[in-house]
Formats: structure tokens, sequence, C-alpha cells
């Protein structure tokens, strides 16, 4: 990576600011928030291809 001049030294306020501003700008950019991955647990292989073909279902046959 090529460095033009010098980096400026900041303290550790100045970065949260910076931190918080960015933060502040991405939001504005993109409002909605990123969907987070879920964990499904079953006892069984049958209620996991059970759940599996009801997606499926669902997703191939909208509702409404």
């Amino acid at each position: 990576m090529k460095t033009i001049g010098n980096k400026r030294t900041r303290t550790p306020e100045e970065c949260l600011i910076t931190q918080n501003k960015l933060i502040f700008e991405l939001e504005q950019i993109r409002p909605n928030k990123k969907k987070k991955g879920i964990i499904l647990k079953f006892k069984t292989w049958k209620e996991s291809e059970e759940f599996d073909l009801k997606r499926a279902v669902d997703y191939v046959e909208p509702k409404g």
C-alpha cells in the first residue's frame, strides 16, 4: 500500500467521533438492518425434512 503524506495521530476520543460519524453515514445510505441468521435445531431428521418441505411449499405457493 502506498501512503501519500503523513498519517495524523489521533486520540482515542477522535477515533470514536470519527467512527460514530461513519456509522451514521452508513445508516443513512443503508437504513435497513442486516438480517441475522438463525440456528434451527430438530430432534430427528424427519422433523428437519418436514420443516424443509413446508418451507419449500410456502416459497412456491405464496400466501394471499
